[in-house]
């Protein structure tokens, strides 16, 4: 019982002689006891007592202060901890409990003030420590909090409470180089806090150290009983990851999470996470852990979309199709689905699977532009260009204001040698009154347009509406910039110059199909035919629009070995 009660608030024994009066020791532990149940009225006269048979003492009228203070009676408990510091001016305790009274009397700036007495004397006294920290912070220093733990952590080094309030108040004062140091130490003697772990992978990836992050959040999920949160926080990582590489060894164990230990995620957060993973990940990777969703969440079947998408632009277009059946006919994306499958189809030469989707995409939705812009694209695919502009221009009259069926049939009026037509489509579509149009008026299909601008700029010797155009470019698309600049170097006579331009592109947009043209142009040029029509194949599989296709066709068929000194055909 004597171990148990010592143990708590002010020791006794710790300022008062071993030889203490047996009845003062007797009637301070009952005091004790009256304490601990919350009896402040027994607990005071069993101290008087205790006081009358040591009077001496300071440890036992500190006490009796600090019994005043928790029956609520201050001021009392004020005046006697100034009789008390009278005759024991350092007497720690004392000055604690009025660090204590004047908290609670909202004084803030006088509890720091006796706190900073009393940790002069003790500066190992772990109570004074935290509550002048926690004074400093709610008083706006922060720096002085956490001069506090680190003069703290000197004389306790092993204390997990210290580090983990000093890692925090780095971690809220964006110190995150501190805050990671904090954190490690506190995890080295506390592996429990699942916090800690998170907000040391938080810093980790504040300093760029993203490796250092994710073993942070693996750890996490070693040590904090399979912690959810911080599988989360580890898929976030691995969905938002730029390496390829990276995770490549845990991605079994992650859609093993997902299929196993992540069914309880909200499906909002699969989703988000699945799209991550599509836009960041290589497709072997996006493949399995999609796939490990939607067997879990078949109802998620839009995310069947985003895949086959992902599969296509990639040139699997035999996967994508396969993918993009699942996508569900109730399905806000099922209209988009059907005219991708029916592109995939044509990029694999099953012509009349094709035709079959985009006849029923204008049976089953005639308000919708997809099963035109299909049957238009099945026709200058297959080569037929005057029933393309056709179509396409009955098209434009239903969708007047619809992007891509302008700029396709601006790109097919140009192949017909309606030069000026196509101009004048390809004006309206780069025009900022757009605006209106186009959600954002440098979209896709509005730089695709300003892009062609600019090729016809630079064929013609305009420099400076080039230039204009291609300022516009870079701003949205810096791998077809990169491409009108090969452009522009490749008429200059400028091969060399042209190559690492048409490179450039392909860096950034590994289908950079006009690039891939460029690049056959000079092969070709210099004689290397077999490259170039590589070249020209590569661009053929990646064009998805009439313009580069003819490019492509048209290069190809032109390309022979020669030693001429004439330079690339502009594209």
């Amino acid at each position: 019982m004597v171990v148990m009660l010592t143990g708590c608030g002010p020791r006794y024994r710790d300022f008062y002689a071993p030889s203490a009066p047996a009845e003062a020791l007797e009637n301070f532990l009952e005091s004790r006891l009256y304490r601990e149940r919350g009896d402040y009225e027994r607990a005071l006269m069993e101290i008087d007592i205790a006081i009358e048979a040591d009077p001496g003492s300071a440890r036992l009228r500190v006490e009796r202060a600090d019994l005043l203070r928790l029956s609520g009676n201050l001021d009392a408990a004020a005046r006697r901890l100034d009789n008390i510091l009278d005759d024991f001016p350092e007497e720690p305790d004392a000055l604690y409990i009025r660090a204590l009274i004047a908290r609670e009397r909202g004084d803030v700036p006088g509890a720091i003030v006796a706190l900073e007495s009393v940790l002069a004397q003790r500066p190992e006294h772990s109570a004074a420590t935290f509550m002048s920290a926690e004074l400093s912070v709610a008083f706006g220093d922060r720096d002085a909090a956490a001069h506090t733990l680190e003069q703290y952590l000197q004389v306790r080094p092993d204390s997990s409470g210290a580090w983990l309030a000093l890692a925090n108040l780095y971690w809220e004062g964006g110190d995150f180089r501190r805050a990671a140091d904090a954190y490690e130490a506190f995890i080295d003697r506390d592996q429990r806090s699942e916090l800690a772990f998170i907000r040391l992978a938080q810093s980790q990836h504040a300093l760029g150290d993203f490796k250092a992050r994710d073993e942070a959040l693996a750890d996490c999920v070693e040590a904090v009983s399979n912690s959810p949160s911080c599988k989360v926080e580890l898929l976030r990582a691995i969905a938002a990851s730029k390496d390829p590489d990276a995770f490549k060894g845990r991605m079994d164990t992650l859609v093993f999470a997902v299929s196993h230990d992540l069914v309880s995620l909200e499906e909002q957060l699969l989703v988000d996470l699945s799209l991550r993973i599509l836009a960041n990940q290589p497709l072997e990777t996006s493949n399995r852990f999609v796939k490990a969703v939607l067997r879990e969440r078949p109802g998620l079947s839009d995310l069947a979309y985003h895949l086959g998408i992902k599969q296509q632009l990639v040139g699997d277009h035999t996967a994508a199709v396969g993918t993009l059946e699942h996508v569900e006919a109730v399905s806000a994306l099922f209209v988009d689905a059907q005219y991708a499958s029916g592109q995939s189809l044509l990029a694999l030469g099953r012509i009349d699977d094709a035709s079959r989707i985009a006849a029923s995409l204008v049976e089953r939705e005639p308000e919708l532009s997809e099963g035109y812009r299909l049957e238009a694209e099945l026709l200058w695919r297959t080569g037929e260009l005057g029933a393309a502009g056709r179509a396409l221009a009955e098209a434009h009259v239903l969708f007047p204001k619809n992007p891509e069926i302008t700029l396709a049939l601006a790109d097919v009026t140009y192949l017909l040698d309606d030069r000026e037509r196509a101009v004048t489509l390809y004006t309206e579509l780069a025009s900022p009154s757009m605006d209106e149009l186009i959600a954002d008026a440098d979209s896709s299909d509005s730089i695709a347009a300003v892009s062609r601008l600019a090729s016809l700029d630079i064929r013609q010797g305009h420099i400076e509406p080039f230039l204009a155009h291609l300022s516009r470019v870079e701003a949205v698309d810096p791998a077809m910039a990169a491409t009108l600049r090969g452009d522009q170097a490749s008429i200059a006579g400028e091969w060399d110059e042209a190559a690492l331009r048409y490179q450039e592109a392909l860096t950034l947009n590994a289908r950079a199909a006009d690039a891939l043209v460029g690049l056959g142009a000079l092969a070709c040029a210099s004689g290397e035919r077999d490259e170039g029509i590589h070249f020209y194949r590569d661009a053929l599989d990646t064009a998805s629009n009439p313009l580069t296709r003819a490019a492509a066709l048209e290069g190809s068929s032109r390309c022979v070995p020669s030693s001429s000194t004439e330079g690339p055909e502009p594209r």
